[in-house]
């Protein structure tokens, strides 16, 4: 059985730490995003001019959080090209 060098067991302690830390923000649930909770305006300094934005649990932005909806196909919703259809181009053209 080979010997672990110290440099060796720093790096695997860091390297479990780490994955401790992904698992415990993102499994677990730690990642807290903002939930749509009061929203006030404000106005902000941009570099071409004044714009009013929205502030909600400490995240600007410009638009309300209501009009963000889910999109794009749902899963599986697009065909895999597994088995691609080819057409010659005169058959293309005819559409």
């Amino acid at each position: 059985m080979k010997k672990l060098t110290v440099p060796k067991l720093v790096m695997l302690f860091i390297a479990g730490f780490l994955l401790f830390l992904i698992a415990k923000v993102f499994l677990f649930g730690q990642y807290k995003l903002p939930k749509g909770g009061e929203t006030k305006k404000t106005t902000i300094q941009t570099a071409q001019g004044k714009r009013e934005v929205m502030v909600t649990d400490g995240v600007k932005h410009s638009i309300s959080l209501s009009e963000i909806v889910s999109g794009g196909p749902p899963k599986d919703g697009i065909p895999p090209i597994d088995k691609p259809k080819f057409v010659s181009v005169a058959e293309a053209s005819k559409s």
